[in-house]
């Protein structure tokens, strides 16, 4: 049986984990929000190819744990699979509000596949052409994060591989917006630095970027 507050967990970690998001990904969002200006495609098209193949990455992902936990679901493993997942959801809590950041120990793990990953993402920058930017976003969704790991882990609890998916597309989801917002700083940033920086439009630029690092 399919539970919907599952699906609204995820997606109510993925909007409070933002801030994460932004200073996780932030840069590579920029990058492709200041590239899509010399693109052979629509600004909107490159962001939502990027976005498709890092949804793509993290059910993918999702649907492989799902798996493995579908397969234990009866046994001890499984139970203590659940354990485990109530956990991390517990931890996850702390890290959002700061207060605990055990999670990040999770993405060792991942930095091993990373290191072999992440020479192929930088060859496909500057992001111009639909493929690339799909390519790029694959391959950027196995960036290593404690926060994703967290939530890979406690979606393949659930017993199917295909509601482990979905609650990681859910996760994934919000972070749409955080990338749509990067690029629309970055344009606005470009936009600002060839003007005199006076214009209500770069003001309201300096206050986002402000509020994102209060130090500059």
């Amino acid at each position: 049986m399919i539970d919907p507050l599952l699906f609204i967990t995820a997606f109510t970690i993925g909007l409070l984990g933002s801030t994460h998001c932004i200073g996780m990904c932030g840069g590579i969002a920029a990058s492709i929000g200041m590239s899509t200006q010399s693109a052979h495609r629509p600004a909107w098209a490159i962001l939502l190819a990027y976005n498709l193949g890092r949804i793509s990455s993290y059910m993918v992902a999702g649907s492989l744990l799902g798996l493995v936990g579908a397969v234990i679901a009866t046994s001890t493993l499984g139970i203590l699979l659940q354990l485990v997942a109530g956990l991390l959801l517990i931890a996850m809590g702390l890290y959002i509000g700061q207060w605990w950041f055990g999670i990040t120990r999770l993405e060792k793990a991942g930095g091993h596949l990373w290191r072999h990953l992440q020479p192929y993402a930088s060859r496909l920058l500057p992001v111009k052409h639909l493929h690339q930017a799909l390519s790029l976003g694959l391959l950027w969704g196995w960036l290593p994060c404690g926060l994703v790991y967290s939530t890979l882990i406690w979606s393949s609890s659930s017993g199917s591989w295909q509601i482990s998916a979905v609650t990681d597309g859910f996760f994934w989801a919000r972070y749409t917006s955080c990338h749509v917002h990067d690029r629309t700083v970055s344009q606005t940033s470009s936009s600002c630095d060839a003007k005199t920086n006076n214009t209500p439009n770069c003001r309201n630029h300096d206050h986002i970027i402000w509020l994102i690092h209060p130090s500059t």
